[in-house]
């Protein structure tokens, strides 16, 4: 529930303009600099509250930055990536799609570089998992009905 709140706050904005005002671009990558812009300054809300409530005494752990920095970046591929998914699958494909690519990573690094995930039987669950998985994207998209369905 609350991952679907989330969603559609993150692109109702871009979608009502999309679907309400004539001449609105199509592409969701034309939207992702004002989302980012928003971001920002939301962001930056945070940081000045956070700097008032701790009286500019601030705790910043240097080790973190570099990653901090890193993962924001990707953070953004990942989120103009899913303007494009949005705007070519459409919404009701492309949310189940995002969700399963990273559990499918965290997954992956679990299995080979944290050795969480060990057992014959845990691997056969996450395969068993993986399979219905990519099973389950795969019907959504095919189920899709095209332009040329409908005419």
């Amino acid at each position: 529930l609350l991952a679907g709140c989330c969603y559609g706050s993150n692109f109702l904005p871009s979608t009502w303009i999309q679907k309400h005002t004539k001449g609105a671009s199509q592409d969701g990558l034309d939207y992702v600099f004002n989302q980012f812009c928003g971001i920002l300054l939301t962001s930056t809300v945070y940081l000045a509250t956070y700097c008032c409530i701790k009286r500019n005494r601030r705790f910043v752990n240097k080790q973190i930055f570099l990653p901090a920095v890193l993962s924001g970046m990707m953070w953004g591929i990942a989120q103009s990536c899913w303007f494009v998914a949005n705007a070519t699958l459409g919404y009701s494909a492309a949310f189940p799609i995002v969700l399963i690519g990273p559990g499918f990573i965290g997954s992956l690094w679990s299995i080979f570089f944290f050795k969480d995930i060990y057992g014959r039987r845990n691997y056969l669950l996450l395969a068993g998992y993986f399979c219905l998985a990519a099973a389950a994207c795969t019907c959504i998209v095919l189920s899709r009905k095209t332009d040329d369905d409908l005419s």
